[in-house]
């Protein structure tokens, strides 16, 4: 096994429809290796691509599910990741072993290489000692767009009302950036990559200590004609919603601290930290579980999501 510091693994971390896609693509576009099977796109959906692993997402639906869960309820995972007994139990050993299995397939030499998957917000622990072992250093980009286009695109791709997508951006993005705090990561913007995808690219480099192996000139001609406007087909003023409950308010500050960070305010850290306190101890707003939506991907049926409980809506009044 080739030593920790000679490979990197970039590990894309977003809710569905942030833009994690559109991050994937333009890292690989530097020089990052991708899968090589990759999701096929699907129209109207992902024409330009998903750019992620069918073999990994098959492993998160498999452990998700022996969880109890699924990748549309926003609930704590019960044990959580970041919980050290849950990481050296039979199970978690037990996918943990098949996922360096699978990273020695999917990328046996690669000395830089990407990953992603939504599922892997909820589970960056298990990926940070599954990269270790199999002599990879983790660096996460934590990528987000604003919460009221994601609900929105959740709702026309999978009917989920406009709230449980709220609560999906939330979840996700609380448990992304606790679990990578102390890590090396970086955050960006779906907006800014559309904006200026170089100045984006450029930070996130620095940001990560790393340099791509592909220049910004010798990639700008592939980027510019991928990062296309139809890319972006929903799109929210400033601030979440008209309603100014306590709980969009709370949505407002983390998209805020996200930008901050985004932009390399120092001052986002603490920001993040201070949210996360308001939130934990009102846990109870997710413990109940959420029926099964179709899997991002499969288009067997026009199932419609469920709507949300009412005391999700509530639990920061």
């Amino acid at each position: 096994m080739a030593p920790e510091t000679e490979r990197t693994a970039l590990v894309v971390l977003g809710v569905h429809r942030s833009g994690t896609s559109a991050i994937t693509r333009v890292v690989s576009l530097l020089g990052a290796e991708l899968p090589p099977r990759l999701l096929a796109p699907v129209a109207g959906e992902n024409d330009r691509g998903f750019w992620e692993s069918p073999d990994i997402m098959a492993l998160h639906e498999r452990l998700l599910d022996r969880l109890g869960t699924h990748w549309a309820d926003p609930a704590p995972l019960e044990p959580a990741p970041l919980d050290p007994a849950w990481a050296g139990s039979a199970a978690a050993r037990e996918f943990e072993d098949e996922l360096v299995d699978l990273l020695g397939r999917l990328f046996p030499t690669a000395p830089l290489f990407v990953v992603k998957d939504p599922r892997m917000c909820r589970l960056a622990p298990l990926w940070s000692r599954a990269l270790r072992r199999h002599g990879a250093t983790p660096r996460f980009i934590l990528t987000a767009r604003h919460p009221l286009e994601v609900a929105q695109s959740l709702a026309a791709r999978d009917g989920l009302p406009v709230a449980h997508g709220l609560a999906l951006w939330l979840a996700n993005n609380i448990d992304a950036e606790a679990a990578t705090r102390g890590e090396c990561r970086t955050f960006a913007h779906f907006e800014d990559l559309l904006l200026d995808w170089g100045a984006v690219a450029a930070r996130m480099g620095a940001r990560m200590g790393m340099v791509w192996p592909k220049s910004l000139d010798e990639a700008r001609a592939e980027v510019d004609a991928f990062l296309v406007a139809g890319l972006r087909r929903h799109r929210a003023a400033r601030g979440v919603t008209p309603d100014q409950s306590p709980l969009f308010r709370y949505i407002n500050a983390w998209h805020d601290a996200h930008r901050a960070a985004a932009g390399g305010d120092p001052a986002a850290a603490d920001a993040f930290e201070r949210l996360a306190a308001l939130v934990q101890p009102r846990a109870q707003w997710s413990r109940r579980r959420f029926e099964r939506p179709p899997s991002p991907g499969d288009r067997s049926g026009p199932e419609t999501g469920p709507s949300l409980p009412r005391r999700l809506l509530n639990f920061l009044r």
